[in-house]
């Protein structure tokens, strides 16, 4: 495999644009300069280590004192439930293991001495053969953070070679706090302005975003439009389609784009999105709108998570790492 595409770019999730310029350099330092990023060769005398909680597939080392009845762990733990249930997923094959350092500095200078390719980001999902790993910090983020990590995880215990787009859909769609019904208040809103500047959604491009040099911050919101308008209930006729294309990727088979499967001609797939924008636009400006948590600023924030794609260090060693 050619450096260029072992560095597969590098930046998944980073939704600003100061974010993706820094993606860039990290994609552009891997092209030049091949090589591994593994656990093989890290340190862990600097991980969280005082504290455990084993809870099912979940497992969390951190800094500070986590009871298993904490809400955090409860989140998580309904969370993990919430993803397979949704998706019709079987029970995750490996764990996913969270270690939550207790704060900003301590993090960032693990991150930097480990993996030192990897640009400055809240938190980061990093999967290799032998560990799906979430590393993050105790921060007003934490909870959000976390969420779309250990979705990461969640999904990288179970299938393979998801599209780039639909990975980072899940994530997106799962990440609000659950009260929230997986309503993304930011993406609505860009979205919604979006649309007033005459765009209009488009899956069959989205599919073809695999690098982060083509990804902008548009197609993040747009990706969480498609995941709630085909995963919202009353749209049952398309759920069944998504999902069935969702477990394809259980062995890692190569799947046809999902548009292609959708079995709508696209004008008509793209009126189901602008249509449950509108909706959500109507019920979230009514009189009995319901903020959820995550709507701040933390879209504009480059020091937000993003994911990444760490080169292989050997052809059969995949390092997955996501911001």
């Amino acid at each position: 495999m050619d450096a260029a595409r072992r560095a597969e770019s590098a930046v998944r999730r980073l939704r600003w644009p100061v974010a993706w310029l820094a993606g860039a350099a990290v994609a552009l330092f891997l092209a030049a300069f091949p090589g591994c990023v593994t656990h093989r060769g890290q340190s862990t005398l600097d991980l969280p280590d005082a504290h455990h909680v084993r809870l099912a597939k979940l497992i969390i080392h951190s800094d500070v004192p986590v009871q298993e009845d904490s809400p955090l762990v409860r989140d998580l733990a309904a969370l993990r439930v919430d993803i397979l249930s949704t998706l019709g997923l079987p029970e995750c094959r490996r764990p996913v293991v969270i270690y939550l350092f207790e704060n900003e500095p301590r993090y960032a200078a693990y991150m930097r001495t480990n993996f030192p390719r990897l640009p400055p980001r809240r938190a980061f999902f990093i999967g290799t053969p032998s560990e799906l790993a979430v590393y993050a910090f105790r921060g007003d983020q934490m909870l959000i953070d976390l969420r779309h990590e250990y979705t990461h995880g969640v999904l990288h215990a179970s299938l393979k070679g998801l599209p780039l787009w639909l990975d980072e859909a899940l994530a997106e769609f799962f990440e609000p706090p659950r009260e929230a019904n997986h309503v993304n208040l930011e993406h609505l809103e860009r979205l919604a302005a979006a649309i007033e500047g005459g765009w209009q959604p488009d899956l069959a491009r989205l599919e073809q975003l695999s690098d982060v040099s083509e990804m902008q911050a548009l197609d993040y919101h747009e990706a969480w439009a498609w995941a709630y308008t085909l995963l919202n209930r009353n749209r049952t006729q398309q759920r069944p389609l998504l999902i069935s294309y969702i477990h394809s990727h259980r062995d890692g088979a190569n799947s046809k784009p999902f548009s292609q499967k959708l079995g709508l001609p696209a004008d008509e797939a793209n009126r189901l999105v602008l249509k449950q924008i509108a909706r959500l636009q109507r019920r979230m400006n009514g009189p009995h709108e319901r903020r959820s948590a995550e709507a701040d600023d933390s879209e504009s924030d480059p020091d937000a998570a993003a994911s990444i794609r760490l080169p292989d260090d050997e052809e059969d060693d995949e390092v997955d790492a996501f911001e």
